[in-house]
């Protein structure tokens, strides 16, 4: 009798999921909110469930009682995985996701982004301890130890770039940029993979960070090590420090918007990395990435298939005066300079095929059909290349088609 009951409950259940199902799902898909009504449906069941069977538990028969505390129990189960659990679940892959403005999550993505996650933490934990024993211990010396360390962290951080297997990574470098010479690299800044593709360039390159970059738990202490300069007291300070990095051969990474950008667009560039280069006689080699925001934005931690392309530009010698003279002028003309390479990789690169992904993840979870109909359409349509190559940027355009 115990077995019956247990799939009777089990049947409830199963129902109990679809409804909610259901509603979550017409929720996301045309925005209607009819969870309410589910949620009275299922509670009206299983009160009448409860009152029909939960009333045996007041029989003599300790059979009786026995079904009775097994479609209680049972019931409770099943309220809480239908009621809690699974709209929990829904709304933190896909609802909370997609009002944000973020692509859902499918368990291949979300098991892709875990496990980079926690690569990338446990190499932190490792590179943590190789730290301790190169920087603390210095076992070949003071000078040899510490460019170990570097060297160490520099793969580490291009084995999680390249771990990531669903990212393309492309490193284009102009034929001047030597980094055995030291001089002060800009990047945009608009992904945290930002900072694991410029450390992972050469093991003689130190990132100046802000605050929490440095008192982060997980990798605060692995920045101090690597003498990583916080600069959020102002430039005029680091000067000496970093003069003693240089010294010792290494260049030095800046993100002159001082903090990641949520919408992919170049902010106003600070003063601070113009002011450093000036003072230290250094060249400025503006390092334009393109690609890295859209793999991994500012507050999201989702890993998307993409391509992320690091490239290096020719160096600003500090006597070059086309961008300005003093760091003043030199901050405004490089940066009007940098945003328009910038915007020149993002006419190159982003094509409709570039935001393929994008398209299609905009429909999975609204029907088989709709979605399918999406993937089957765009494919045969070869992703929009040709109207993009056929069709001028600008213009009044007609749809003079058939149906």
């Amino acid at each position: 009798v115990n077995i019956i009951i247990s799939t009777l409950i089990f049947g409830l259940g199963d129902d109990y999921s679809i409804f909610m199902m259901d509603s979550l799902l017409e929720k996301y898909r045309t925005g209607k909110n009819n969870i309410s009504s589910a949620r009275s449906a299922v509670y009206l069941s299983v009160m009448t469930t409860i009152i029909g069977l939960g009333t045996l538990i007041f029989a003599k028969h300790p059979a009786l009682q026995s079904i009775a505390a097994i479609a209680i129990l049972g019931l409770v189960c099943v309220v809480f995985v239908s009621q809690v659990l699974q709209p929990f679940l829904f709304n933190f892959m896909i609802q909370h996701r997609a009002d944000k403005g973020f692509m859902p999550f499918t368990l291949w993505s979300l098991l892709k982004s875990v496990f980079s996650f926690l690569y990338f933490f446990t190499g932190c934990m490792l590179v943590t301890l190789a730290g301790m024993i190169l920087v603390g211990l210095r076992p070949f010396g003071k000078t040899r130890s510490k460019y170990l360390f570097h060297y160490f962290l520099s793969k580490y951080t291009g084995s999680v770039m390249y771990i990531m297997a669903n990212v393309t990574k492309r490193v284009i470098k102009a034929p001047d940029v030597d980094f055995s010479k030291p001089a002060v690299y800009i990047a945009n800044h608009s992904s945290f993979l930002d900072i694991l593709l410029t450390t992972m360039l050469h093991p003689k390159l130190v990132l100046l960070t802000n605050k929490w970059v440095w008192r982060s738990p997980a990798f605060g202490k692995i920045v101090r090590m690597a003498e990583y300069y916080p600069v959020a007291d102002g430039a005029e300070d680091s000067i000496e420090p970093l003069r003693d990095l240089v010294n010792r051969g290494y260049g030095i990474i800046v993100f002159p918007e001082g903090t990641r950008s949520y919408d992919d667009t170049i902010h106003r560039f600070h003063k601070g990395a113009f002011y450093i280069a000036e003072a230290l006689q250094l060249d400025i080699v503006p390092i334009v990435m393109h690609g890295v925001h859209y793999s991994m934005q500012k507050g999201d931690w989702l890993l998307k298939n993409g391509v992320s392309t690091v490239k290096m530009y020719p160096a600003i010698k500090p006597g070059d005066t086309a961008y300005g003279e003093g760091y003043s002028q030199r901050t405004k003309g490089i940066s009007r300079y940098f945003k328009q390479e910038f915007q020149k990789e993002k006419a190159q690169h982003e094509t409709p095929r570039y935001f393929k992904e994008q398209l299609i993840k905009s429909y999975i979870y609204k029907g088989p059909v709709l979605e399918w109909y999406c993937r089957v359409k765009i494919a045969l349509e070869d992703y929009y290349e040709p109207f993009h190559t056929l069709l001028p940027r600008s213009g009044r355009f007609y749809d003079l088609g058939c149906g």
